[in-house]
């Protein structure tokens, strides 16, 4: 049974004073057993104010251009940098898609969230038939997890950060957007044999427009299923069927949300894709969509990872939310918004973490991966 929500005053925003930056390590090399894959690391992150232990969640992007010319690099307000491979074609930069987490990430850490937007970016991944593409994320993933370990420690010091803190992993929440969402679904159990995980289940589990379930959850976990009236990319009823079976596994919250005049790309921020032909979103293009969706995200988890009812935060107008299992309460958001990717400070890092890219090395091409 579909539950509504009655929407109440205006919820507070949460105290000023998280730190939100981003780093940067040299580019590398990934090596699994049958492709050698380029790729770097990059994030943004998100860290409350205090000591902690706080919760975690990360937020995984999904195919997001990568590549794309310098003319339109200068469109919107990413930061690109030049980098080869896989952005070899003359006159191409490099998108950081991890930026079109930040205002996710800067709402996270608002809220007493440990926020972390990690850059998938390792050549033909999500784009050219990868041979395993979890074996690439999960590898990354857990990379850039043990780099948020040694950030909190100070052993990794970010420009801006001035503060040690600690983090409690066992309460690890779980963002993806389109493909990205399809790995998250992933993370609670398939019956996918070729699916590569991490080591542990998420606490919860939050779909912005999720392109589809890589097979049948194994774990009932607290689900947030966002979906966008004018996705043309991969529907506007997207992730229902997910929040379905959470729900039928006997998840203590699904909830479901449903952004009136939101494209695919614009509840995170990028604006890459047209909406739907039937749909003329007003503000599809100024970033309000992206900071809407940031605000329910953060207050979901906000709940959920502290074993609390959760309080989403969403303009009621533009939200239709609905509880397909547990209980929640509702409020309208009040506080300014979330960081812009072109405000995030980057700290470029000078240490390796990957294998070094050699000269002339060769990597797959999206025909050998074909082949494969």
């Amino acid at each position: 049974t579909t539950t509504s929500v009655t929407t109440s005053a205006p919820q507070p925003a949460p105290e000023a004073g998280a730190f939100v930056g981003a780093y940067s390590f040299e580019p590398g090399v990934i090596n699994l057993d049958w492709v050698r894959q380029p790729t770097r690391i990059e994030a943004v992150v998100g860290v409350p104010e205090g000591e902690g232990p706080f919760p975690v969640a990360v937020f995984l992007h999904g195919l997001g251009h990568s590549c794309i010319s310098t003319e339109d690099a200068t469109a919107g307000p990413y930061r690109t940098i030049e980098w080869n491979p896989p952005c070899s074609a003359q006159d191409t930069k490099y998108l950081r898609t991890a930026f079109a987490g930040s205002e996710i990430v800067s709402e996270l850490a608002r809220r007493g969230i440990v926020g972390l937007a990690i850059d998938v970016n390792a050549a033909y991944f999500w784009w050219g038939g990868e041979v395993n593409e979890s074996a690439v994320m999960a590898g990354l993933l857990e990379t850039h997890l043990s780099i948020l370990e040694e950030i909190a420690s100070g052993t990794i010091p970010l420009t801006g950060l001035d503060h040690p803190f600690t983090i409690d992993f066992d309460r690890l929440g779980m963002i993806g957007h389109s493909r990205g969402g399809s790995f998250v679904e992933g993370l609670v159990g398939t019956d996918d044999p070729s699916f590569v995980s991490i080591k542990q289940t998420p606490s919860a589990v939050v779909l912005l427009g999720t392109a589809g379930s890589v097979g049948d959850p194994a774990h009932a976990v607290p689900t947030l299923n966002v979906r966008a009236e004018c996705d043309a990319d991969v529907g506007p009823t997207a992730g229902l069927d997910f929040a379905e079976m959470m729900k039928g596994l006997g998840a203590s919250i699904v909830v479901d949300a449903f952004v009136t005049g939101a494209s695919h790309w614009t509840m995170t921020s990028y604006p890459l894709s047209a909406p739907a032909s039937e749909c003329a979103p007003d503000d599809s293009e100024n970033g309000s969509d992206a900071v809407m969706v940031a605000n329910l995200v953060a207050s979901f988890l906000e709940g959920v990872l502290n074993d609390q009812t959760p309080i989403l935060v969403a303009d009621e107008q533009h939200v239709r939310l609905a509880i397909l299992a547990g209980s929640a309460e509702a409020a309208l958001p009040d506080g300014p918004p979330g960081t812009e990717p072109s405000q995030v400070q980057i700290t470029v890092i000078d240490e390796a973490r990957l294998e070094p890219i050699q000269p002339g090395d060769r990597f797959l091409t999206d025909q050998q991966l074909n082949d494969f």
